[in-house]
């Protein structure tokens, strides 16, 4: 899973393009919801445009993920719902979240 940090080093790393083909070679990867708010907040455009782009060349092996929190209060809700909750069982993946990477991209 990257966070935003991860990804901006990713980003700025000499190498980063023979990096990325790497981890797609050999990873799966996920995003977080949380990075992707905070980059979708990235008032350079430029910046924020190469960080959408990285992600969607992350995304073609990977996934998005709910923000943290909110994993937390579904997990909370499940639990409250039965008594036989499984954290395993939770799904935290968000299309939403690759949806809005694909719409702010220019």
């Amino acid at each position: 899973m990257f966070d935003t940090s991860g990804l901006n080093a990713l980003l700025d790393d000499p190498d980063s393009g023979t990096l990325v083909e790497g981890i797609k070679a050999g990873y799966r990867v996920r995003l977080c919801g949380s990075s992707v708010d905070e980059i979708l907040g990235t008032t350079d455009d430029v910046r924020r445009n190469r960080l959408l782009d990285l992600c969607c060349k992350l995304l073609a092996v990977g996934t998005c993920s709910w923000p943290f929190n909110w994993i937390v209060e579904k997990q909370i809700a499940s639990f409250d719902r039965s008594a036989e909750f499984d954290w395993k069982d939770l799904d935290v993946e968000s299309a939403e979240y690759q949806e809005e990477i694909s719409r702010a991209r220019p």
